[in-house]
């Protein structure tokens, strides 16, 4: 369970993430894939070049960022 300082520290990521969330997800996965190669297999290599994949988790992570204190309403998000 999160405290009331931890909900705030995420909820403030909310601007940030409405800005640049995509560009920074697509940077974790290049940095990931690109320092450990051999998780690679493990993503769909198209979804990686269209973007798709980044996308689908920068939204998803600006979802529960935006309603961390309802995340029962936001049901199944898929990344």
């Amino acid at each position: 369970m999160l405290t009331a300082e931890q909900r705030a520290i995420v909820q403030s990521t909310v601007p940030l993430l409405e800005a640049g969330g995509e560009a920074l997800i697509t940077h974790f996965y290049q940095r990931l894939l690109g320092e450990h190669p051999e998780v690679r297999a493990l993503f769909n290599s198209s979804h990686q070049q269209s973007g798709a994949q980044p996308r689908a988790l920068a939204f998803s992570v600006l979802m529960y960022a935006k309603h961390i204190d309802k995340l029962e309403n936001l049901g199944n998000l898929a990344c």
